[in-house]
Parts: C-alpha cells; sequence; structure tokens
C-alpha cells in the first residue's frame, strides 16, 4: 500500500487494523512537515539542477558569454567554428537517512511516533542541500575548482574560458575587515568586475551577505536602520543633537548562520571577520546543485510481514537520495578575510 505522499511506499502489511493506523500518518505527517520547514538561507547562492532518472550526471552550463553582450559585425557574417560546449560536470552522489522501529514496540498500538520520524526524515531531505552547498563553500579555496581548474575562490579567474583574445584575470579572495572601509570596497570590486570581453565591467551589485554567528551583530549594525542622536559639544550648540549615524540596507540581504562557523580557515583564526558576498543581479551563480526529485527522498518502509523484519524483528524505513554540488561562475561570488 502507498501513501498519498509521493516517493513513499510501505511493504509487509500484516493487518487491515495496521493498514487503517497507517492511513492516518498522510495527514499528521504533513502538517507536520508544513509547521516545522527550516529557514533554507543557502537556496539564494546556487542553481538547483534536476538529474532525469537513469543518467549517471548532469551538466551545468558554465558559459561565460552568457554574462556578455552582442557583437559588432563588420563585414560578411560567417558561422566560423562551432564553440566548445562549457558545462560543469556534476556526478550522482548518494545520500541516505535509515530509522528502526523494533516490532515488540508496536503492541502500543501508537506506532511509536512514526509521523514524528517520517517528517524528520523529509526535513532531513530538506536541509541535506544547505550542508552540501556550506560544505562545498568550506572547498572553495581548495578542492571546489571550476572550468578552468583553479578553486572557485581564489585568484587567476579568466573573464573568458573559450577566447584566447580576452586576456586578463581576476582575484575574489580579499583580506578585508567588514567595517565601513571593507563594505564600500566590496560594493566598488564587485560592481567594476569585467565582462567576457575583458573591457566593460558587468556593473553588478551584492545581493546578499553571508558569514558565521560572529558576524550577526556586525551585519546588524550596519544594514539595519540606526540613527544615533549625540549633543552638540560646543557652548553654541549645546544641547542641540545631530544625527551622526545612518545606515540603510541597501536592498541586501545579510545571512549569518552557525553553518558558517566550522570554516576551517576562521577555526584557525578565531575572532576575525569571515564574509561572503554574493550578486544575483545577473542569470549567475557561484555554484550548481544536483537535487534529484526536487529535494523529495524516496522513502521505502519495511512494515511487519516484509521479510525484512521477519528477519530483524525491527521495521526499516529506509530513505535514499541523490544531491551533489559543482563549481559554477566565479564572478558572482567574493570571500572577505579580516585582519
Amino acid at each position: 500500500m502507498a501513501l498519498a505522499v509521493p516517493g513513499i511506499t510501505w511493504q509487509g502489511f500484516r493487518s487491515e487494523a495496521t493498514k487503517e493506523l497507517a492511513i492516518q500518518i498522510d495527514a499528521r505527517w504533513m502538517r507536520a512537515v508544513q509547521g516545522a520547514l527550516p529557514k533554507e538561507w543557502w537556496t539564494p547562492f546556487y542553481d538547483p539542477v534536476p538529474i532525469a532518472p537513469g543518467k549517471e550526471a548532469v551538466k551545468l552550463p558554465v558559459d561565460m558569454e552568457d554574462l556578455g553582450t552582442f557583437k559588432r559585425r563588420v563585414g560578411p557574417r560567417t558561422a566560423g567554428a562551432p564553440p566548445r560546449l562549457t558545462f560543469q560536470l556534476i556526478p550522482r552522489e548518494p545520500w541516505y537517512r535509515d530509522r528502526h522501529i523494533p516490532i515488540e514496540d508496536l503492541k502500543y498500538n501508537d506506532f511509536m511516533g512514526w509521523p514524528d520520524r517520517l517528517a524528520a526524515i523529509l526535513l532531513a531531505a530538506r536541509r541535506t542541500p544547505g550542508m552540501i552547498f556550506a560544505e562545498s563553500l568550506f572547498a572553495a579555496t581548495t578542492t571546489f575548482k571550476t572550468l578552468q581548474g583553479i578553486p572557485l575562490i581564489g585568484s587567476g579567474h579568466k573573464y573568458n574560458y573559450n577566447d584566447p583574445n580576452v586576456t586578463g584575470t581576476f582575484n575574489n579572495l580579499w583580506t578585508a575587515n567588514f567595517d565601513t572601509a571593507g563594505w564600500e570596497f566590496a560594493k566598488t570590486t564587485k560592481k567594476a568586475r569585467k565582462g567576457p570581453d575583458g573591457k566593460y565591467g558587468l556593473d553588478m551589485e551584492i545581493t546578499h551577505l553571508l558569514g558565521g554567528t560572529a558576524m550577526e551583530p556586525k551585519f546588524s549594525r550596519m544594514f539595519k536602520r540606526t540613527v544615533v542622536l549625540e549633543a552638540g559639544q560646543g557652548t553654541a550648540d549645546a544641547g542641540v543633537a545631530g544625527v551622526t549615524n545612518i545606515h540603510y540596507g541597501e536592498g541586501v540581504i545579510a545571512v549569518s548562520t552557525s553553518w558558517m562557523d566550522d570554516h576551517p580557515w576562521l577555526l584557525a583564526n578565531p575572532g576575525k571577520d569571515q564574509w561572503w558576498t554574493f550578486s544575483n543581479s545577473l542569470a549567475a551563480r557561484c555554484m550548481g546543485m544536483l537535487i534529484e526529485n526536487g529535494g523529495a527522498p524516496t522513502v521505502d518502509i519495511f512494515d511487519e510481514g516484509s521479510e525484512y523484519a521477519r528477519e530483524h524483528g525491527s521495521i526499516w524505513i529506509k530513505a535514499d537520495m541523490d544531491c551533489n554540488a559543482g563549481a559554477g561562475f566565479p564572478q558572482v561570488v567574493d570571500e572577505h578575510r579580516g585582519t
């Protein structure tokens, strides 16, 4: 018997009474999930890339020309040699989660919290891409590499992988504290970054800011509206309040999360600033995420009467999903490390 929830199958029901109880899980489970979805802070930072059944990998398009403009035609137009396709190959990577319920516990006829266990599995599946994103960002200066074969965050990024006539490279790893000077530097650097022709800037705006929990108060001071009124210091203006500090959010979404607290560099440099800037101004992301079934796991429940339950004396909730990440456009992400 299969529940109405997609991707879940049941095997080995023993009695009609057990089936009836199983049906009740549907509504309880969905209510639990809808009321407890996590705040998915990681979704703006990558492109979800679906994978077709039976395929071993997906191709994430990373074509620098997508960030460019039309070209002026001079003379007759010729097709020329076909350009090389540029894509990042993201292979399937299996992930799983198991839960077990001893059959002896079923004598209480309450399913021992089954709806909660099923909800926890779905919530864990929803959080898994976020964990993969965080781990990929941790490795972005070492082993998580672009099509150019260099780390996603670092130096030596070409403006255009395919055009040998375009020279010059750019960096996206900087030394900068998160203060007024560091923020102005970050905005200027992002806006001035050149496109695939190596001449004209992309005029990207910073749309998202990311850091660990220690960055939360600094983000708040910079982006939450603050007005500080100070009384005048001189005789003539004594008692007169002046506005000395006003900050507006500038449309930037600042995210601080404990998931960034375990970054290797931050662990080696406690107390220092570490922050990332992202731009979603263009249709480009720094990372692509292979997510099977939109992030819904495949769940098999080996219930009473199943061969597994007879052999092990336990019900097995078996959940599987495929997920993985690949580096995308380095232009849209910068990492800043404090001094």
